[in-house]
């Protein structure tokens, strides 16, 4: 559910999935590390210079204030997948033609611009999700 780096984006651009993957392993590992810092952080009192530092010490509105954007960010994503489900519990036939529609119009524009297939995937995907 990250958003990919500039450089992983740029590699996806010219088509290099090789190093878009490497790119976006980089990024990842960074946010596990900085997720579990913070956790830890937030949780233990550690050992800093010779003193003890309490949580309430190292948590700092920005850090508390990033913990809950991404969690909004990640809690939509989730709600849009909830939303599928739904869509899909209640009338499998109905999204069915949907998809069917989508993959049409993805094979249509990637036949186009065929040196855009991301840019053709993203367009429809978004235009899918927004349906209701």
């Amino acid at each position: 559910m990250l958003e990919g780096s500039q450089a992983e984006k740029d590699a996806k651009a010219r088509g290099d999935w090789e190093a878009a993957r490497e790119e976006f392993k980089k990024l990842q590992m960074e946010f596990d590390k900085a997720s579990n810092d913070a956790k830890n952080a937030s949780l233990y009192v550690d050992w800093q210079n010779g003193e003890f530092v309490s949580p309430s010490e190292q948590i700092t509105p920005e850090m508390l204030t990033q913990v809950i954007e991404r969690n909004q960010t990640f809690l939509g994503y989730a709600h849009n997948s909830l939303k599928m489900l739904k869509r899909l519990d209640k009338s499998s036939e109905v999204l069915q033609d949907l998809l069917v529609e989508f993959v049409e119009a993805v094979e249509k524009m990637r036949a186009e611009k065929p040196d855009d297939l991301m840019a053709a995937v993203n367009v429809h995907v978004q235009d899918f999700w927004m349906r209701d």
